[in-house]
This record gives C-alpha cells, structure tokens and sequence, in this order.
C-alpha cells in the first residue's frame, strides 16, 4: 500500500496506556491510508517514563516495530515530540487536582495555537488515551480552536484484545480477557470520528488564544451569549418613522436627520454583497453617499431643502453644510437612542449601536464594514419598496463605493 502523500499533524494525549497511539497510527494507515507528518504527545511525568520504554525505546520500541511492520519508507517516518507540562518548573508527573489540570488544557491551547495557524496542515486529535479531563479539554479545544479540516478520532479496540500487551493487529501473541493466547493479527479496530462544533469562526470579536483555558472558555460564553441576542432583521418605515430590529418594535422615536443615517447605512448594507469600508466620516467625505442621504432625507421630512439647509453643493459637489455640528449631533443622537432600543431588546453583549449599526461604525480608527450591520444572513426590509427600488436605481453599488474598496 503506498500511503497517501496528504500531511497531517496527529496530536495525542497519553496516560499510562501508550498503546493508544501506535493503535491510532495503525488504524490511520490501514483505514485511510495517512501518515502523519508529525505526532506531538501531551503526557505527565509518569507517562513520558512509560512511553519512552515501551513506544520509543531504541532496541524494542513498539513505534519502531510498527513502522516495519507496516512497511513504511524511512524518509516518511514521522517527527516525534513529546511535552509535559511543568508547575513551578518540574514535570507534572499526574493530573490530580485543579491547578494541575488547568495547566494541562493551557500547554494543549498553546500547542493547538501552533498547529491550527493559517497554512498550516490539518491536525488530527486522538481522544482515546489518558484521564478523562485530558480527553475532554481535547475536545473543548478543538471545539475553540478548530478548522473545517481538522478531525477528532477515537479508536475501538476489539474487546478481546483490550490488554496490556497488545500494541496493534500483528504477528505476535498476546494473552486476551480471559487469559487465553491469541494472536495479535487476528484483533480488529476501527476509527471513529467524534464530530464537534467548530465554533472559531463563528465566534465574534475572535478570542485570544494567547489566553489561560479558563479565561479562553468565559470569554467564547460571554461572546456567545451575545449572539443569542443577536439582530437577525431590520425592518425600518420611513414614513412613519418607526423601526423593528428582530419583528420587535423599538419606540426610541428616531427625528428625520438620525433616521435618515440609519436608513443610509442600511441601504448600503443592503446594497453591497461583500465587505465595503464605510464609518461616519467615510460618509461626509463621499459626495454620492451624501446624495443618496439628501434623497432619503427629503423623502422622510417632504420638504424644501432650502428651508432645512442640512446639505449644500460645492463646485456641483454634495457636502454637509455642518457649521453648527449637526451631522455630528445626528450621529450621536443615532447612536443614544439605538443603544436604548437595543437594550430594550434585551441585545446587550454587541457592544451597543455602534457595533449593531456598523461593526464598531465609529470605532477608535473611525473605520468599519458595511455588511456587518447584522448577522450573516439577516434581512433588511423597507416598507417603502418601489421608493427604496429607485435609489437602487439611481445609486448602484459602483457608484456608491469606491471600485478599490469593495
């Protein structure tokens, strides 16, 4: 059998049962024709003492039998690494109580941190050895941590050959469950994928993996707690006024000038099918955004511009006619009154209006993307269809931003 040529990185935690890994290797072999390119093995003191005798030692190790067994080149033989994690400097030689296991999951955090970075090959977790909080943090990790690609897999042992002496399928005999000698070869595994939620992705603003466990694990409730909350639709009646975020009405009595900003912001949403630069001062700065605002301001308060002078031309250029600060006084007026609606929703953990209007639309660097007004997937309606159809119109998506910037 000629082992694929695909790379992955097979990450372990062992106990005092080494055997796990070399069945785990054989099975990778044997079931979807893997090699790993490299194997990191997390372990305590205790089981590093094991698995250098029984898996790596240098006359009779049972890795070395089994990469001759399998018949796998020299030059495809995997890198190994095997850490132990250390409190106050010495090797912790068991998990036996809180601080131990703490740093356990920080130091599989910390490796997880090097493997799953962008580029580098998929990553394999083993489950099946060591104390049930190791397997456990294992998968909680890949759960934080975790690509698409990345995979979790236990092994089933025949229980026949769940035994001391048995490292995998091979011609040599072990004493069974019941005392009897059978041969090796005659055993059967079988990989299992544990399938988890990948939730690294969609966890919003990313977590810092830099973190302790602890503090990584608070972090992901807390940011996920938000997203139950999360805005999934906008709905917004200019001509009366009134707004609905998630079907709920939001009685924050928004005047025509902020109304007509959170109605921009929408409609650029709206309009733009990827992520586009926009943020409060992107918007004075642009002429035909401006245009677009003026037009959805007129049609909310029906008048005269002339008798509400809140835009001016210059040299046939749309400006903010701002000398008594109002488009500043809208937007802070905007950005109030959502937050208090949005905290009537019970949408709390987004940070407020600034990150529900625009992801942070006037974060510290006055930058912000425009499709982040909601969730993935979110709607955004207008009662008035056939006006809002117009500016569509009048304002395509090459004209609103700039054709470097979206």
């Amino acid at each position: 059998m000629n082992p694929k040529t695909e790379r992955i990185t097979l990450v372990a935690s062992i106990g005092i049962s080494p055997a796990v890994l070399t069945e785990a290797f054989f099975v990778l072999f044997k079931e979807r024709n893997l090699i790993p390119e490299k194997i990191t093995i997390l372990t305590t003191g205790t089981g590093r003492n094991i698995i250098d005798k029984e898996l790596f030692h240098p006359g009779h190790g049972k890795m070395g039998e089994l990469m001759h067994e399998l018949r796998i080149p020299m030059d495809r033989y995997p890198a190994i690494q095997v850490i132990v994690p250390e409190l106050n400097g010495q090797a912790i030689m068991d998990i036996r109580n809180k601080e131990e296991d703490e740093i356990f999951a920080s130091k599989l955090i910390e490796v997880m941190r090097s493997f799953t970075n962008e580029g580098t090959v998929p990553v394999y977790g083993l489950l099946s050895g060591g104390r049930k909080t190791m397997s456990a943090h294992m998968h909680s990790v890949f759960q934080l941590m975790g690509r698409p690609e990345d995979r979790l897999i236990h092994v089933l042992v025949d229980p026949m050959y769940e035994v001391k002496d048995f490292y995998y399928p091979g011609d040599y005999l072990v004493t069974d469950a019941d005392g009897n000698k059978r041969n090796a070869r005659d055993a059967t595994l079988e990989l299992v994928e544990s399938p988890f939620i990948a939730l690294r992705n969609l966890i919003r603003p990313p977590l810092d993996f830099t973190r302790p466990f602890s503090e990584l694990v608070l972090s992901a409730r807390k940011r996920l707690k938000g997203n139950q909350h999360a805005v999934t639709s906008l709905y917004v009646n200019l001509s009366e006024r009134r707004i609905f975020i998630n079907a709920n009405e939001i009685p924050i009595n928004l005047p025509p000038r902020p109304l007509s900003l959170l109605a921009l912001f929408a409609f650029l949403n709206h309009s733009c099918d990827k992520i586009c630069p926009v943020s409060f001062r992107t918007i004075s700065e642009n002429p035909i955004q401006l245009e677009l605002m003026e037009s959805i301001y007129k049609f909310i308060t029906n008048k005269d511009m002339e008798l509400d002078p809140w835009f001016m031309r210059k040299k046939d250029r749309m400006t903010i006619q701002d000398d008594s600060n109002l488009f500043a006084r809208s937007r802070n007026e905007l950005i109030s009154k959502l937050d208090t609606g949005l905290k009537m929703c019970g949408i709390t953990d987004f940070g407020g209006a600034e990150v529900f209007i625009n992801d942070r639309i006037t974060n510290r660097d006055n930058t912000a993307s425009a499709n982040k007004l909601l969730v993935p997937g979110a709607s955004i309606l207008f009662r008035e269809e056939e006006f809002i159809s117009s500016l569509q119109d009048k304002f395509p998506k090459s004209k609103l931003f700039p054709a470097d910037s979206c």
